[in-house]
């Protein structure tokens, strides 16, 4: 992760890759199904770096929270029990805040597991916007209008009018035309897969 965050620094990529999660049980409505999906995006996070614990619980990551203040702690005193200068414990909260920094999308992912989410795609774009207008055209033409298991009348899905999006790359791609086959979909998203594959190295 570090390696391919300073390489993409150094080489001015204006690129950004995400990786897509769903929860372990989605909504039967395949609309309400993408609005529950979770972007963790690939690269540095500036916020986990300056943040550290609060970013962290903001997120609702509390076993890395743990981790985190365990490792902070056991850092402080050993600091404190070799008599460190401050300039040390202050280069070792850095360092620290650095490589939380570097493997916070790392962190993300792992936490979303343990919570039962399922990655179920990667998308490189210039933007989250372009990022997400580019999976929702490849993966909802593909999804059932009900998730199988749905049961009609138990309430488990609300109708939702024409045009009725909450996020804009959705209403994009939910105009967009419908691929003619089916084959065509899982061919683009082979690509994208390929694609995504390259760029992370």
């Amino acid at each position: 992760m570090i390696v391919r965050t300073l390489f993409r620094l150094a080489g001015g990529h204006d690129v950004a890759a995400f990786t897509v999660h769903e929860p372990p049980e989605p909504p039967a409505d395949r609309i309400d199904r993408a609005e529950a999906l979770v972007f963790v995006p690939d690269g540095f996070s500036v916020a986990a770096a300056v943040f550290g614990p609060f970013w962290l619980a903001a997120n609702r990551m509390w076993t890395a929270l743990a981790i985190y203040i365990a490792v902070a702690l056991v850092l402080a005193l050993g600091l404190y029990i070799t008599d460190a200068a401050s300039h040390w414990q202050a280069i070792a909260q850095g360092v620290l805040a650095l490589l939380l920094g570097f493997e916070a999308d790392s962190i993300r992912r792992w936490s979303l597991e343990q919570q039962g989410y399922d990655q179920i795609g990667a998308v490189v774009g210039r933007n989250l916007a372009e990022c997400e207008r580019r999976f929702f055209e490849n993966w909802l033409p593909g999804q059932p209008m009900l998730r199988a298991g749905y049961i009609a009348g138990t309430g488990q899905a609300r109708p939702r009018p024409s045009g009725e999006f909450s996020s804009p790359a959705l209403a994009a791609a939910g105009s967009a035309p419908m691929p003619a086959r089916a084959d065509e979909t899982a061919g683009a998203q082979r690509k994208l897969s390929l694609l995504t594959r390259f760029l992370r190295g």
